[in-house]
């Protein structure tokens, strides 16, 4: 459970990083929220740090049990942390952020927000960090990746460290991130059309249709 500890403060730690980014954002737009993100954030750190500062120095590694307990873990601490700047930027109530936040985390797509026009932009941008995250979680901890893992320490191969693909991923992400800049933007239709307004147009044509 060492190693547990260990590796869940590190991803509180990088989440806290994204809390101040939400904080930065809302603090720019002048919208609410930008106080309670950086609180969050700031008690993340706090904790994951104390929890770090108390475990890095004592051995430990991630054995199966203990790989699919910290999986676990970051699936359900992590909503909870993340429920808190939701629920004081958002009407919904402490248990529909928790919900909003595992709706994102999962990416299943099961929406409390309905209104996207009232919801800060730093709000809509912390879901999608959420989601960004949940992804990336679901790549690593994919079974087939835990599978290899065993296999290779079976074989006497040093086991694959958190961070094993990061590397690959951040190459990847960034060839991605540079494409839909230079050339997703050119495809594009001309016209200033966001998909909150489609949907409020198609909205418009059904209820005149009633």
């Amino acid at each position: 459970m060492i190693a547990v500890a260990r590796h869940s403060a590190l991803v509180a730690g990088i989440m806290a990083g994204f809390l101040l980014v939400a904080a930065l954002v809302a603090l720019l737009r002048g919208e609410v929220g930008a106080d309670v993100f950086l609180m969050t954030a700031l008690l993340t750190v706090f904790g994951a740090g104390a929890v770090y500062l108390s475990v890095r120095n004592r051995g430990g590694r991630l054995t199966r049990l203990a790989s699919y307990s910290f999986i676990v873990l970051l699936w359900v601490g992590l909503p909870l942390i993340a429920a808190f700047p939701i629920a004081a930027t958002t009407p919904l109530s402490p248990l529909e952020a928790w919900l909003e936040a595992v709706s994102a985390f999962t990416t299943t797509g099961a929406v409390q927000i309905h209104s996207f026009e009232d919801t800060p932009r730093a709000t809509l941008a912390w879901l999608l960090t959420l989601q960004w995250g949940g992804g990336l979680l679901t790549l690593i901890g994919t079974s087939t990746n835990l599978l290899v893992n065993d296999m290779a320490r079976n074989a006497g191969q040093p086991a694959f460290s958190l961070f094993e693909i990061t590397p690959v991923g951040l190459t990847v992400a960034g060839a991605g991130a540079l494409y839909l800049y230079l050339v997703g933007t050119r495809l594009l239709p001309k016209e200033e059309a966001t998909v909150i307004s489609q949907v409020n147009r198609a909205k418009s044509r059904w209820k005149r249709k009633k």
